[in-house]
């Protein structure tokens, strides 16, 4: 998971400047046909995704009373929109309104949202109702992703067969006044 955490983190860290300065929402879409990948997009992957990969710790008793409990705890190296910066969280890559995870496979595309704690503009996810989106309670001193609109399941958008015919496949195809390709 590591390695597609970095992955992850890089791909948004690498857009960031390239959707700066732009007076919308601006929304970064992450595609990938590898099979495995309806498990790193999908609602547990999607959450590792936010925290930057997550540890378990567990106290050591050092003879002075009962060890505290094991828990889940992250150093934020991956996460795509927190870093620790003078030993304090802080939000960054806020040129980045929201992250598409997408897998596609043979039949759909299935798709789950995150979104900036604290963005440079919000993305209204009123423009895109039936996907679900994680995000993380910022400011907060314990993070924890939080599921809005729909279930964290991704969504699931049936591929459409499209035939064209051989003249459609040499000429293009009419989408608009201007032939396809001009």
């Amino acid at each position: 998971m590591q390695e597609v955490l970095n992955l992850v983190r890089t791909t948004i860290s690498n857009k960031a400047a390239q959707l700066a300065n732009y007076p919308v929402p601006r929304v970064l879409a992450i595609c990938s046909e590898y099979w495995g990948t309806s498990t790193f997009f999908g609602p547990e992957g999607a959450a590792e995704i936010m925290y930057g990969g997550t540890n378990i710790t567990v106290p050591i008793n050092t003879g002075e009373g009962t060890a505290r409990p094991p828990e889940l705890t992250t150093k934020l190296q991956d996460a795509p929109f927190i870093r620790i910066k003078g030993g304090n969280p802080e939000v960054c890559r806020q040129s980045i309104s929201a992250v598409l995870l997408v897998h596609l496979d043979d039949n759909a595309c299935h798709i789950l949202g995150l979104l900036h704690p604290d963005p440079a503009i919000l993305f209204p996810i009123s423009n895109l109702p039936s996907i679900p989106f994680a995000r993380v309670a910022w400011p907060a001193r314990i993070l924890k992703v939080e599921w809005i609109i729909g279930e964290p399941e991704q969504a699931k958008f049936p591929h459409e067969r499209v035939r064209l015919t051989m003249e459609e496949l040499h000429d293009g195809v009419q989408t608009s006044k201007k032939q396809c390709g001009s």
